[in-house]
């Protein structure tokens, strides 16, 4: 009888011994050695919030995607400065941005060529917003609208993160402040950009957007000006190398003024990392239809310098 009681009992407490350090190493955290040295076990599970998928925390998983998706750090800004935009922000929360360039375009139709000088400032609200102020560009050589004075106020939102099945979204919203010497009418846009990730270092882009316009720095934009526009096209970039992307896209808008027709443009840019906070902008317009109020060919070039935080 006393056999019969011990054995039972006897198997019964190494089962309970064996489970009770099976669950030790379990519950140990990661890299520490279990008294046995089963350093494998001790790595099966972490108590902390940063379990570990695949031999990486979740943090690690998720900086990785970003990587993936905005490129080295998001370094690379693919902002309104081209036809097409990205749906991320392009300066980090409590930063400044300060922007400074040139545009030259010669039309299809009638008319003479334009320079252009732009000038703008950004701050970092969130890092997912940010408020921008703006010089409407200066026609360098046509008297009745150098130094105009119009300003500029854009906020961004983005509003969506790019998943494996959703692209990353985000919101352009722009009004023309009538500041300058005979300018009159507030003008407003809102423009909704996609992003997504479709091969390691290729993105697409998808802007749409409409315009209301109601006034003009000039006396030909007021009187033929048209009220509503609107304009949508795709893009791709591609990180060549952590200081180059490069950038196609394709634009179909409404025409600004009464009686002329769609203008279709093709765009390639490029995006030149110079330091840690300087990027270099480039891109060349190409008008396709040959409208009257398409630019023909036109040059932009930007220079981008980030500071504060």
């Amino acid at each position: 009888m006393t056999l019969r009681i011990r054995g039972p009992v006897y198997v019964f407490g190494v089962v309970l011994t064996c489970l009770a350090f099976e669950v030790r190493a379990w519950a140990a955290p990661p890299g520490s050695e279990s008294p046995g040295g089963n350093r494998v076990a001790a790595q099966r599970l972490s108590l902390s919030p940063e379990w570990e998928i695949g031999g990486k925390s979740r943090s690690e998983k998720k900086a990785e995607r970003e990587k993936e998706t905005k490129g080295e750090s998001g370094e690379f800004d693919v902002d309104d400065f081209f036809n097409v935009a990205s749906a991320y922000p392009k300066v980090t929360a409590g930063n400044w941005e300060f922007e400074a360039g040139t545009r030259w375009f010669t039309g299809a139709g009638e008319g003479d060529d334009d320079f252009l000088l732009v000038a703008e400032l950004v701050y970092g609200l969130t890092k997912d917003t940010y408020l921008e102020l703006a010089f409407e560009p200066i026609n360098i050589g046509d008297g009745g609208d150098q130094g105009n004075g119009d300003l500029e106020l854009e906020i961004f939102h983005h509003f969506v993160d790019e998943t494996n099945t959703i692209p990353a979204m985000a919101l352009y919203g722009e009004m023309r402040i009538p500041s300058g010497e005979g300018s009159s009418g507030v003008d407003g846009e809102l423009r909704l950009s996609l992003t997504k990730t479709i091969a390691p270092k290729l993105r697409m882009h998808w802007n749409g957007f409409i315009e209301t316009a109601n006034g003009g720095r000039t006396e030909e934009e007021r009187e033929n000006g048209r009220h509503f526009q609107w304009g949508l096209g795709p893009g791709f970039d591609y990180e060549f190398s952590d200081k180059f992307l490069g950038i196609v896209n394709y634009l179909n808008r409404a025409s600004e003024e009464y009686g002329e027709g769609n203008q279709n443009i093709l765009e390639l840019g490029l995006n030149y990392k110079m330091g840690q906070r300087t990027l270099i902008k480039a891109a060349m317009d190409v008008g396709l239809t040959g409208e009257e109020g398409e630019p023909k060919f036109g040059i932009k070039l930007q220079y981008d310098y980030e500071f504060g935080g």
